[in-house]
């Protein structure tokens, strides 16, 4: 397409018996309607990270084979649509600017905001894997009071929502058991994240039985008289003899 169309004129050649005037015409083409999907934004994917931030740049924008692409800038994405950081599917399309330098690189089409298939920012879960302690103690005939039950979190984003769970109650679990006690991961609602839960357990160990002083001296007192008393019995079963 040309601004002002082209002129077409009157070439004359030989008319000596006339007198002519001759006025210019115009061609003029107009700029040709795009079909539907000749422009579509391609839809990016992000992870979770607590955050509305993206690339605009990385949008890939899809265009039809007769359509020139022109350097495409932030400024040409409208992400007005990416309304939380939260997972889901947010609308993308291109800006008023967008489709004004798409235009002025096609000039042999009419492009608007129209002819445009808007793209999404597809915000994935975010992987997380929470693993249970392993604890151990000496039996006590006390509930397990360390400060280390607690669980270990991997993959949890700096910006990132906080974590729903609990871990199994401790409370109740004071003697020797065989095989220990288990310690699992409830899940509470953790909608931006997929969760992997690995089980901890709580040993008991047995308690070594310990003397005080008072039952050694005891101890030693018996002794001490067992020995004496055999003793007498041998010394009097000579004198007998």
């Amino acid at each position: 397409m040309k601004d002002g169309g082209y002129a077409v004129a009157v070439t004359l050649g030989d008319n000596s018996n006339y007198a002519i005037t001759t006025k210019a015409g115009a061609l003029t083409i107009t700029p040709a309607s795009l079909e539907a999907g000749s422009i579509a934004v391609q839809d990016q994917t992000k992870t979770y990270d607590g955050t509305t931030a993206t690339d605009s740049t990385q949008y890939a924008v899809t265009l039809s084979n007769q359509l020139t692409a022109p350097k495409w800038t932030a400024d040409d994405f409208d992400l007005s649509g990416i309304s939380s950081q939260n997972v889901g599917s947010y609308a993308v399309t291109l800006s008023a600017k967008g489709v004004a330098d798409l235009q002025a690189a096609n000039s042999n089409y009419k492009v608007s905001a129209a002819d445009v298939t808007g793209g999404h920012q597809v915000i994935s879960k975010a992987p997380i894997t929470i693993t249970a302690p392993t604890l151990t103690k000496v039996y006590d005939g006390k509930a397990y009071s360390g400060t280390d039950d607690v669980a270990t979190v991997t993959g949890l984003p700096t910006n990132g929502a906080a974590l729903n769970y609990s871990l199994t109650d401790l409370s109740q679990a004071v003697n020797v058991k065989d095989g220990g006690y288990g310690i699992t991961v409830t899940l509470g609602d953790n909608s931006n994240y997929a969760v992997t839960t690995a089980d901890g357990s709580l040993t008991i160990n047995p308690m070594k039985p310990q003397l005080d002083s008072s039952s050694m001296r005891f101890t030693r007192r018996i002794t001490v008289i067992l020995l004496t008393t055999q003793r007498f019995i041998r010394l009097e079963s000579k004198v007998a003899s």
